[in-house]
């Protein structure tokens, strides 16, 4: 069956025995692995995005929830702390109670309610499992790593590799006509990505190819809108025509390692070098031949 998401701040007497599993989840590291796999059966109750939570996350809410689907709970339920701004004490006994979950699920630093509850006060009214944190392991630490451009040692943290679910858009074609064509993405993540060249694999529909990916405006060609564009290192695909358009809404590129920022050359010869120089690091990277 598939996920329900469930809207906790509207939705009277909901009971479920069931394990809960409790995190804002901004991103999916290794240690929310540990709760998010805990057991078989389970629900997740998360947050809607509130001010606080905001600047760390890492992800857009729609993303995010999309995500925590694919572990298959059986319920999300979502919770509006502006819409209903409680102490610790006060969530516990207007939901969490009445939920009536079999036993919480939740990593050692979380805390909630606007009085900044611990973990320790819901062993007063639940069966805990409290997957313990290191303090490398947390969404603002890894946003901080991506916007120093360390993406491999965020990837490290990471449960999967940092990545972008977009659509296709239609751009300028400028890398066609330098033979190196591209797909163009709506960007939807919410880190601030340094500019530059990344080595990348792009997933549509189901297949994964090597890529490297651009962020930023081509100061070569005089960009004045930034982009987000993925080639597709594979001599036999040409995206356009290679791709139908029923798959085009469902496009996800994983960023594996930034390799230059942006820069101006004295002409477009100059360019395309440099970006076979950027491919020929992907193939190596990603052992492609």
């Amino acid at each position: 069956m598939p996920t329900k998401i469930i809207d906790l701040n509207r939705t009277k007497n909901y009971r479920s025995s069931l394990p809960l599993v409790i995190g804002y989840f901004g991103c999916v590291h290794k240690k929310h692995l540990e709760l998010l796999t805990k057991h078989k059966v389970f629900n997740i109750l998360t947050f809607k995005p509130f001010k606080i939570k905001k600047s760390h996350e890492l992800y857009d809410f729609r993303t995010r929830l999309t995500y925590l689907q694919s572990f298959r709970p059986q319920n999300i339920l979502v919770f509006s702390i502006e819409e209903d701004n409680l102490n610790g004490k006060q969530f516990i006994e207007k939901y969490l109670q009445k939920i009536n979950p079999k036993r919480i699920v939740i990593g050692s630093n979380f805390c909630f309610g606007k009085d900044n509850c611990k973990v320790d006060i819901l062993k007063k009214y639940f069966i805990l499992d409290v997957i313990k944190y290191e303090r490398k392991y947390s969404t603002t630490k890894i946003r901080c790593l991506i916007e120093q451009k360390k993406m491999k040692e965020a990837n490290k943290l990471l449960y999967e590799p940092f990545f972008v679910c977009s659509k296709w858009v239609s751009g300028v074609k400028q890398g066609r006509k330098i033979g190196f064509p591209t797909i163009n993405l709506i960007p939807n993540y919410k880190v601030n990505l340094p500019f530059g060249s990344y080595l990348s694999k792009i997933q549509i529909g189901k297949t994964i190819y090597p890529s490297v990916t651009f962020i930023g405006k081509s100061k070569t060609m005089n960009s004045k809108k930034t982009s987000f564009e993925t080639h597709v290192i594979d001599k036999n695909i040409k995206p356009r025509t290679s791709f139908s358009a029923r798959i085009q809404n469902n496009i996800k590129v994983r960023l594996f390692a930034y390799v230059d920022k942006v820069e101006k050359f004295k002409n477009i010869n100059i360019l395309k070098t440099k970006i076979r120089k950027t491919i020929v690091k992907a193939k190596k990277y990603f052992s492609y031949n």
